[in-house]
């Protein structure tokens, strides 16, 4: 939200009971909201700490102490205070950003189930929101990444049509088997808005598994190969790896399962070490193979 937004928003949230009432009771809350809009936000802390608000104001009061923590990055104290402003909160309009603004804070730090029925319950509530879009996108990444990507296709295709609501069915499609589908959709993106896959590394290592499974293989290699990020480079070093394997370059199909054992995730260095297992075997070295075995015990 930017600064002129958010100003305008809190002080929708500030009591009119009278111009003299108003001012004496709203100071405290104008003065931490001055501070968080110069980046201040232990200053605005501060002033609220000192200042016992009254019933009216307890939504702004919340509203503002959220947002310093915001800028503090405490997103746990971020939440409490949301839920507080929203509680609080007699102006539906009003209720309707806080509520959102939750549940997005929940997915900034990976609490997709809570985000997920925040987002249920803003839909339940507000079935006629001008945010719905942007609610129902929320709803479909909290999803996803829970890996209920059948109900996640559900939600992005009442996202909108932005690339990310796109992408985010072609990378669902894709995960649930429907390879053909999900191919589609990305061949027409990628024609529409390359840059989007450039700026996601997980919709390109996507891609070029799409690519890897439908044996398009020269196609698959060229995304696969431009992956840097952690963990879809290690992923990408296992998609390759398969590929040399498929066409009988063991050696070099050896050097990329190895290289992907470097993943932070358990379930890929299995498979690695299986593949390599495997490849000692075909290449009569037993005593390897039953170490490499063994690692996966461990």
């Amino acid at each position: 939200m930017g600064v002129k937004i958010f100003i305008f928003f809190i002080f929708l949230l500030i009591p009119l009971y009278g111009v003299a009432s108003n001012h004496v009771q709203s100071q405290p809350i104008t003065k931490a909201l001055e501070c968080i809009q110069s980046n201040k936000p232990s200053e605005a802390l501060g002033v609220l700490s000192n200042y016992q608000p009254s019933n009216e104001e307890l939504s702004s009061y919340h509203y503002a102490y959220a947002k310093a923590y915001e800028l503090l990055r405490h997103q746990n104290d971020l939440i409490v205070h949301l839920r507080l402003a929203y509680l609080y909160s007699k102006q539906d309009e009003m209720k309707e950003q806080i509520l959102l603004e939750r549940a997005e804070a929940y997915m900034k730090i990976g609490y997709y189930s809570e985000a997920s029925l925040i987002f249920r319950i803003f839909l339940k509530n507000f079935p006629s929101s001008r945010y719905a879009e942007r609610v129902y996108m929320g709803l479909a990444d909290s999803l996803y990444r829970l890996g209920l990507f059948t109900e996640a296709i559900e939600s992005y295709e009442k996202a909108g049509d932005s690339s990310k609501a796109i992408y985010g069915k072609a990378n669902s499609l894709h995960a649930i088997g429907k390879t053909k589908e999900a191919h589609e959709l990305y061949m027409a993106m990628v024609k529409r808005d390359r840059g989007y896959v450039k700026a996601s590394q997980e919709t390109l290592y996507n891609i070029g598994e799409n690519l890897r499974l439908l044996k398009e293989y020269a196609s698959a290699r060229i995304h696969l190969n431009t992956i840097t990020e952690i963990p879809f480079k290690y992923r990408a070093y296992f998609s390759i790896g398969l590929m040399e394997s498929d066409e009988e370059h063991i050696d070099t199909a050896s050097k990329f399962f190895k290289s992907s054992l470097y993943s932070p995730e358990r379930q890929l260095k299995r498979k690695a070490l299986l593949h390599l297992a495997d490849i000692f075997v075909k290449k009569g070295e037993g005593e390897d193979a039953k170490f490499v075995l063994l690692e996966i015990r461990n």
